[in-house]
This record gives structure tokens, C-alpha cells and sequence, in this order.
């Protein structure tokens, strides 16, 4: 038999072959999905970073702020004494949080917890909190006079029963952004921008671009492409996800969240679009792996569940054929006769077939014994009835035999007489001698004598014979 008519082969075809081709119609409905998929979890994934920084960014600042206002209730605060003040604010400074603590009075006079002493009338946190109507400022960043680093200023107001006496001034630097910002990740080419009011770079790896640079400068300076269509919609407070290309013309994703208690601060996330379609071959990869495992998986157990159903087929098939070649004698496994399947079935039809041909072929036995006997007896009584036949026959042709000898004889006696009778009436007519005519006379006489003596022995024998028939 063809390999290929097998039903395992069929099976095989079928079965795996089906399943191959869904599998392979998923993984490739799976690979086309898959760069939107991932790149979408990977923006999923960046705006969660980018929320979560932004809001540690936002509570650090309004903890600032919160001791601010803390100091400013203070009562040695109250009174303005700068000397008693000076004492105050060093033992109230936290080093981990506070550049410096400053007190500033109503006329602008300023001393630090140094005991430095200055005027800052002409700065923005004097007019607006202290001349001004709000109760507390958070500047935009600015160089420090010291070492150039990134500081702003939380200014809050100091009231005695609704009474401006001045205010109280946090200077904090900006490590704290880049403390956060190492505790992200953000993969191999993850980069955190931070952004104040004004689109200056206050935060990122490159320390050139910090207090530098501004957004538009990256574009106008740099050869970044796409920064100034950002800038406009950070300006705007649009929170989308946007691309740019940088000074090494590669395509970045960025996202940015605006951080709460900041007048105007960007927290912003960017990273190389490659990294991203990098994991999308990779995923894809998997998933063709997978589906290979799976495709063969499938192949292996439809290869040994159509082996094991086959087997008992084949096995079948060997039984019916020798049922066809005229040998009963088969015994079934009885554990394929106890199979409550249609393997089981099959197998238990087989077997009553089997023995209903035994029966049959025993009950054709018996019947044609009896017919041979039969068949004896009625080719005795042919033999015998030949025989009597045969003897008929034979004594048939002696009879005719004998009667054909009578007859004969019957012509010899009649042929004398006319003889004796022409001698008579030669002698008659002619005048024969009497004596030669007597001579003749006499001769034929004796012929006709012995030929009727030669009739009457052959009639005593035909008579004396015994008859052929007992009952004749």
C-alpha cells in the first residue's frame, strides 16, 4: 500500500497540516500587530516613568515649600532679629535639603544662615512677596554665585496676624532631580529632560546642555530637528507623545508631563526609537520561535496519536485479511475487545464475524458429509443397477444369439424339405432312377433329421438356462 494513502499519513497531513497553517496565519496577523503593540506598551511604559518622576519631583518641591512656611511661622522669625535669626536658621538647616536659609524683612535687608547680610529689594521673590500679594514664590533656576550649580529659591511669607514683617527664603539645589531620574529605567538610551518656565535645559546627562541651552537652541544650534514643534506644544501644555531626530540623526520618542508646584517645569523622557524596534525583532523572534515549537510539538503528537490509532487499524486490517484467506483461527488481544471506543467496536465486530464464519463453515461441514454419504449410497445402487443392467444385457444378446442359431436351423429344416420335396417331383417329372433319386432322398432326409435334432438341443438348453431376475 502507498504511504501516502495511509490514514496516518492523512491524519498527519491533515491534522498538523491544518494546524501549522492556522498557527503560521496567527504569527503573522501576531508580527504585524507587533510593532504597534510594543511600541505602544513602550510609550505606555515611558508616560508611567514620566508621571510617576514628575509627581517625586512635585512632592519634593512642596516639601520644600512646607518648611518654608514652617519656618516662617516661627517666632524668633517673627521678631526679626537677624542676630537671634542667624542662630535659628543654621540649627533648623537640613543639609540633604537646603543650599541655604535666608531671612529678608520688609525693606529688603537680607541675612543668611552664614551670617552673610545683603539687600535683595531689586529681586523678583522681594516684589512679589513681600510688596506683592502672594503668599509664597518658587523662582525659576539660576546659576549659583559659588560653583555655577542649578539653584532656585521658595520664598515664603512672613505674617504676624495677616501683616507682612518679610519673608523667609529656601535656596535648594536641583541634585535631587538627577537622584530621581537615576532611580528610573529607562533602557540603554533613556534620557531625562527637565525644562523651566522659560525652556532652559535645567536637567540632563549632558551637563553642557544645563543652564545653557534652550529648547529652540537645540534646533537653531545643535541640529536637532523637530524641538521646536516640542517646545511650542510644552508651552501650550499639550502632553502627547512626539518625535525629534538628534545631532547624530537618529529617531528619538519623547513624552514629558508638566511637574505640579513648579511654575512651569517639564519633566520629559526621550529615548532612541531603534531600542524600541530592537525589542519588536526580538519579540518577533520569540513569537516565530514559539510558533516553530508549537508547529513541531503539534507534528510529534499527531505523528504518535496517529501511530497508536493506526496500530490497532493495521492490526485490524491483518486479521480481516487472514479472515479473507480462509484462516479462523485468529485470536483478538482481549484488550482491544475491552476498548469502549470505536477501536473496540470494530475490533468485537471482527471477532463475532469470526466466529460466525467458524459456525457456518462447520454447519457446511456437517451438510456435506451428509451429502457425501448420500452420494455413496445412491452411486451403490448406480453401481448395482449398472450391473443387473449388464447382465440383462448379456443375457439379452445370448438369447438373441441362441434364437438367431434356432432360426437357422429352422431355415436348414425347411431348406431339406424343399429339397425333398423338389426330388420328389424331379423324379416325378423326369423319370429319375429310383434309386439314385432314393439315394438323394435319403440324404437330404438326414440332413433335415439332424438339423432338427441340432433345433431341439438348443431349445432344451435356452430352457434349462436359470433366469437372469430371481423374481422372473
Amino acid at each position: 500500500m502507498n504511504r501516502f494513502n495511509s490514514i496516518r499519513t492523512k491524519m498527519i497531513f491533515l491534522f498538523a497540516g491544518s494546524l501549522s497553517v492556522l498557527i503560521i496565519i496567527m504569527g503573522l496577523f501576531l508580527n504585524s500587530k507587533a510593532s504597534e503593540t510594543v511600541v505602544d506598551l513602550s510609550e505606555d511604559y515611558i508616560q508611567l516613568v514620566v508621571n510617576s518622576n514628575t509627581y517625586e519631583v512635585g512632592r519634593e518641591i512642596a516639601g520644600l515649600l512646607e518648611q518654608a512656611k514652617m519656618l516662617s511661622q516661627a517666632n524668633t522669625v517673627k521678631d526679626m532679629d537677624f542676630d537671634k535669626a542667624e542662630s535659628f536658621l543654621n540649627d533648623m538647616h537640613l543639609a540633604d535639603k537646603h543650599a541655604s536659609l535666608t531671612l529678608v524683612d520688609i525693606n529688603g535687608d537680607a541675612v543668611t544662615m552664614f551670617g552673610d547680610r545683603f539687600n535683595v529689594s531689586d529681586e523678583e521673590q522681594y516684589e512679589r512677596v513681600i510688596q506683592g500679594n502672594e503668599d509664597y514664590l518658587i523662582s525659576q533656576p539660576f546659576p549659583s554665585g559659588v560653583d555655577e550649580v542649578p539653584i532656585f529659591v521658595l520664598a515664603h511669607a512672613v505674617k504676624n496676624n495677616d501683616k507682612k514683617l518679610g519673608a523667609i527664603n529656601v535656596v535648594a539645589d536641583l541634585d535631587f532631580l538627577t537622584q530621581i531620574s537615576d532611580n528610573s529605567q529607562l533602557g540603554e538610551t533613556g534620557v531625562v529632560w527637565v525644562i523651566d518656565g522659560d525652556g532652559v535645559v535645567i536637567s540632563h546627562p549632558n551637563p553642557d546642555y544645563i543652564m545653557n541651552l534652550k529648547m529652540e537652541d537645540l534646533e537653531d544650534e545643535l541640529g536637532f530637528k523637530g524641538m521646536n514643534k516640542i517646545y511650542d506644544a510644552m508651552e501650550e501644555d499639550i502632553e502627547e507623545t512626539y518625535e525629534f531626530i538628534d545631532d547624530q540623526g537618529e529617531t528619538n520618542v519623547l513624552i514629558y508631563h508638566s511637574i505640579p508646584n513648579t511654575p512651569g517645569w517639564k519633566y520629559a523622557v526621550s529615548i532612541n526609537k531603534s531600542e524600541i524596534t530592537g525589542k519588536i525583532s526580538y519579540l518577533k523572534l520569540l513569537i516565530g520561535l514559539s510558533f516553530l515549537v508549537i508547529i513541531v510539538s503539534a507534528l510529534i503528537i499527531t505523528i504518535i496519536i496517529s501511530g497508536n490509532l493506526t496500530k490497532n487499524f493495521k492490526y485490524a486490517a491483518t486479521i480481516v485479511s487472514s479472515i479473507a484467506g480462509g484462516d479462523f483461527t485468529t485470536e483478538i488481544d482481549n484488550n482491544l475487545l475491552n476498548l469502549n471506543d470505536e477501536t473496540g467496536t470494530l475490533m468485537r465486530g471482527i471477532d463475532e464475524m469470526q466466529n460466525s464464519m467458524k459456525e457456518m463453515i462447520a454447519g457446511v461441514k456437517i451438510s456435506s458429509d451428509g451429502v457425501r454419504s448420500s452420494a455413496e449410497g445412491t452411486s451403490s445402487i448406480s453401481r448395482e443397477m449398472t450391473s443387473s443392467a449388464q447382465n440383462q444385457s448379456n443375457a439379452m444378446g445370448e438369447m438373441t444369439k441362441a434364437m438367431e442359431e434356432m432360426t437357422n436351423s429352422i431355415n436348414e429344416v425347411a431348406s431339406g424339405a424343399v429339397r425333398l420335396a423338389d426330388i420328389v417331383s424331379s423324379t416325378q417329372e423326369n423319370g429319375m432312377s429310383a434309386r439314385e433319386k432314393a439315394i438323394e432322398t435319403v440324404k437330404v432326409s438326414e440332413e433335415v433329421k439332424g438339423a432338427w435334432k441340432g433345433l431341439l438341443v438348443k431349445w432344451i438348453l435356452y430352457k434349462s438356462r436359470p433366469s437372469t431376475y430371481p423374481n422372473q
